[in-house]
């Protein structure tokens, strides 16, 4: 056990050792959203529309029994007017994740509705979009399953097989959504959301002959709040960030610890010039790798990306043209996502 514990801790510390010598930088980006907005940023929110069960598609109010031997009835973990409290929440999620753009201003569904949902009221209100969801689908699954269990009865000692009820949920959502411009009525954007939610339960059956299954409304919930954080993700563009290690002074050149110091104390513009100056003197694929990231860690990606490619034409090194296809690749990103602002 000692021989056991002793092995982890060394190696737990050789992690930490090996992490600590790790020096990265964070360089920042932008991703364009899906759909251009750029032309609609006053948009209003329409209250969802929410999915009316038809009579013969209500989830039944008591579970089926699909072992036949269950000795309670199970009641549903879906009432009757789950899906009016579902659309409760997803309004309120939804206008949650709204209030926390700085890309739209935002016309609540309080303020909307006075229009009446007149595109060319709105228009002339100022309004240049319009928001619109609606739950397209719930299907609801509840059943009962039984499985063998092997017990020892005391004092007797006696092994016996007894069943033992398990319950199974499952929910399954479809959101719709789309937005529509005001003054022609065309569709700017439209997407939909699908999400389910399963969960097993032991049944407790000793002593009762009815009980009621666990909501489903946390499920549905959880889902309501999945769909809402998706749609404004797709109709602006996002500020994305991500680090970057340095690769290591291999070969190795005295010259450029000290930069490896300056940037580990953050002071990588010195760093920068450090490694370009290795680079330039004595063709040192790191230094070149190095003085790069840090370019475009000070916002210099045009000037990072030159460097690369003359670093790329003289060596061929590969991870000198991984780091510049990368970098071009969130260069290209953040110019269409600032073409959007």
């Amino acid at each position: 056990m000692k021989k056991i514990l002793f092995s982890l801790s060394l190696l737990l510390l050789t992690i930490l050792l090996i992490s600590s010598c790790a020096t990265s930088v964070t360089t920042e980006y932008m991703v364009p959203s899906t759909y251009d907005m750029s032309s609609y940023r006053n948009l209003a929110i329409i209250s969802p529309i929410a999915y009316r069960f038809k009579a013969f598609d209500l989830p039944n109010p008591v579970v089926r029994d699909m072992s036949g031997t269950c000795p309670v009835r199970l009641y549903s973990g879906f009432s009757v007017n789950s899906e009016r409290v579902l659309n409760e929440y997803l309004s309120s999620a939804v206008l949650d994740q709204a209030n926390m753009s700085t890309y739209f201003s935002i016309i609540p569904p309080s303020t909307a509705s006075t229009y009446r949902e007149n595109l060319s009221t709105m228009a002339k209100g100022g309004i240049d979009a319009v928001l619109y969801i609606w739950t397209e689908d719930i299907d609801v699954d509840e059943f009962i399953f039984a499985k063998e269990e092997k017990v020892v009865i005391e004092p007797q000692n006696e092994e016996v097989t007894r069943l033992i009820y398990f319950l199974e949920q499952s929910v399954r959502v479809k959101f719709v959504w789309e937005v529509k411009s005001t003054k022609t009525g065309a569709i700017l954007a439209r997407d939909s959301f699908r999400d389910q939610q399963s969960a097993t339960t032991r049944i407790t059956t000793e002593g009762k002959s009815s009980i009621y299954a666990p909501r489903l409304q946390g499920s549905l919930h959880q889902i309501a709040s999945s769909f809402s954080s998706t749609i404004f993700s797709q109709l602006e563009p996002s500020l994305r960030t991500r680090n970057i290690n340095l690769l290591k002074n291999k070969p190795k050149s005295s010259r450029v610890e000290e930069a490896y110091k300056s940037v580990k104390e953050g002071s990588l513009r010195e760093a920068q010039v450090m490694f370009e100056k290795e680079w330039k003197r004595n063709d040192h694929i790191p230094s070149a790798y190095n003085a790069a990231l840090l370019l475009e860690a000070l916002d210099e990606r045009d000037d990072a990306i030159n460097l690369l490619d003359k670093a790329y034409k003289k060596s061929g090194n590969t991870k000198i043209r991984n780091l510049l296809d990368a970098m071009k690749e969130r260069s290209s990103l953040t110019k269409q996502a600032e073409s959007q602002l």
